[in-house]
């Protein structure tokens, strides 16, 4: 019980920093699900190579005139460094995985954003106190996308079994 909350704190601290670590560095939180994974993997493996990755994400989403852009080249330069500097061997297939994971949490912070509108457009038309703020809505939209592309990650890296770090996923 006590390593089951344990879990739970760590995954909820680290999605509450990836969110708040994007929205200082970007504009579009479309490269949420990567920061949140990245930290869930800072918090459990401590290595330093990890943070140095998010930060290179961090710059690429400024540079880039494209935030889809950035986050792809973001994905493929997270797994050449967590290849060359944490000694892990990820296989082709795991890689393919993350990158569509992250598409999906792309095209799901779409349809939240969407539905989102509708809601609002339909039901509250005259109510513009909260929901007419578009950095609340865009992070209460990308902490639910984070969260379901986060759950795919490691659905997959668990069936996978890669090791990161030494620790067997």
């Amino acid at each position: 019980m006590r390593g089951k909350m344990k879990s739970i704190i760590t995954v909820g601290s680290a999605l509450i920093f990836g969110s708040s670590l994007t929205s200082i560095f970007s504009s579009a939180p479309l490269n949420l699900a990567l920061l949140s994974m990245l930290t869930i993997m800072i918090i459990c493996t401590k290595r330093t190579a990890v943070l140095w990755t998010v930060a290179l994400g961090a710059f690429l989403d400024i540079v880039s005139p494209l935030p889809t852009l950035s986050y792809f080249i973001s994905f493929f330069l997270t797994f050449i460094f967590l290849r060359i500097l944490m000694n892990t061997r990820i296989s082709t297939l795991t890689i393919f995985g993350v990158l569509l994971s992250g598409v999906l949490g792309v095209f799901f912070l779409e349809f939240m954003l969407f539905v989102f509108s509708r809601v609002e457009s339909r039901f509250l038309p005259g109510w513009n106190i909260l929901l007419n703020y578009t950095y609340i809505k865009s992070l209460i939209i990308s902490v639910i996308a984070t969260g379901v592309s986060a759950a795919f990650i490691f659905a997959l890296l668990k069936r996978s079994s890669l090791k990161i770090a030494g620790v067997r996923l």
